[in-house]
């Protein structure tokens, strides 16, 4: 994941060498960043939230009293 990331997607290896590589070692890791906060957010609306609803509304089915 690590190699396909850094240097197949963003080229880090190719743009140490230009005039860029501030730039690119600036925004690069913001926007992976961002993208993977984007996924995590999505993830827990999709996954997270229905699985734990679920999951609570099993327990206080089968456990009426518990707190």
């Amino acid at each position: 994941m690590r190699q396909w990331l850094w240097r197949d997607l963003c080229d880090n290896v190719g743009c140490y060498a230009t005039n860029m590589i501030y730039i690119h070692a600036i925004l690069i890791p913001i926007a992976v960043f961002i993208v993977c906060s984007m996924i995590e957010y999505i993830r827990m609306k999709t996954i997270e939230k229905p699985l734990i609803d679920c999951t609570y509304n099993l327990i206080r089915k089968y456990f009426p009293n518990a707190k």
